[in-house]
């Protein structure tokens, strides 16, 4: 997702940094449980297993509003570092 607001366009939130010189626009945002066939972990495919989300994910180019947690992510081998929304509670695809 792009961010369209100063608060969320920064190095912090990106997760693949921009070219020197350019603003990252990138905003992450987990859906928990969205694409089961997706999903990587063995802990999150056992947790997903008889969890239905209900959240439908926008389509590239989508304009939207999300609610959820604002976190920072280390990832589960601390291999990552970024700020993202997780877990999305809501999304209201404009």
């Amino acid at each position: 997702m792009l961010a369209d607001t100063a608060q969320y366009s920064n190095a912090a939130n990106c997760k693949n940094q921009p070219p020197a010189g350019q603003k990252c626009q990138e905003l992450i945002i987990e859906i928990v449980c969205y694409d089961h066939n997706a999903i990587k972990f063995p802990a999150a495919q056992n947790a997903c297993n008889n969890y239905k989300n209900d959240i439908k994910g926008p389509k590239k180019g989508d304009s939207v509003t999300v609610t959820g947690k604002w976190l920072k992510d280390e990832g589960v081998n601390k291999d990552h570092n970024w700020n993202e929304i997780h877990p999305a509670t809501k999304v209201v695809i404009k």
